[in-house]
């Protein structure tokens, strides 16, 4: 059980290049993360957990 990391792009904002960091294992789906917070400026954990 660790740490899977993902790389985003918004939607929006067209911000490219996000990291997200979550003990999910797979998202399929942008419904699947529904909070996070900003570590650094294009690092996000996701703080719902698996």
């Amino acid at each position: 059980m660790g740490y899977h990391f993902y790389k985003l792009a918004t939607e929006s904002s067209g911000i490219s290049d996000l990291l997200l960091i979550s003990k999910k294992k797979h998202l399929r789906d942008k419904s699947n993360v529904t909070q996070v917070i900003r570590m650094f400026e294009k690092t996000l954990i996701d703080t719902q957990g698996g």
